[in-house]
């Protein structure tokens, strides 16, 4: 496995790689994750992440990519996941980012007690872990990225009241 420039995570998109833009692959990462972020990764940018955090040759990754670029993000995703927790941690992963591709619930949900009985929505996505900070809340709503009882999220409300969240 490569470090890229020293760091123990790998490139992702084409800003800047950075936790606040949540743009990044952790090597330390739950497997789940790393296969979600895998599959995030821009189409254009797959070769250049191939070569640079794998030991796949180019040849078969530009083969990958040529003929299938959505598979060569799963390969991708299986190459990161069997480097660092191994062969055995794909298929989980994989049938938990189809699950939830489908719109299927995780099984296993981990329940948060807020704190506070009225929060804004960035507010909770921090307080949960979805997001860093508040300004990265902020982006994912305005890229409709945030559902709140199976409802896309449009703007930031002013408050929530604890009883009623369900994301």
């Amino acid at each position: 496995p490569k470090q890229i420039f020293g760091h123990p995570w790998i490139l992702f998109n084409k800003e800047k790689m950075s936790k606040s833009l949540d743009n990044y692959i952790g090597i330390d990462e739950a497997p789940e994750i790393m296969y979600e972020k895998a599959m995030k990764i821009p189409d254009e940018c797959m070769a250049q992440y191939f070569d640079l955090t794998t030991d796949v040759s180019t040849e078969v990754s530009s083969a990958w990519i040529k003929e299938d670029v959505r598979m060569a993000h799963r390969k991708f995703a299986e190459e990161i996941i069997r480097m660092y927790h191994g062969e055995e941690f794909i298929k989980p992963a994989e049938e938990r980012y189809n699950n939830v591709a489908k719109g299927v619930a995780p099984d296993q949900i981990k329940t948060v007690n807020l704190g506070q009985d009225e929060m804004n929505i960035c507010e909770i996505l921090v307080t949960v872990g979805f997001a860093t900070s508040k300004g990265e809340a902020k982006r994912m709503i305005a890229q409709k990225g945030v559902k709140l009882d199976s409802e896309v999220v449009e703007e930031i409300t002013p408050e929530i009241i604890e009883e009623d969240i369900c994301l």
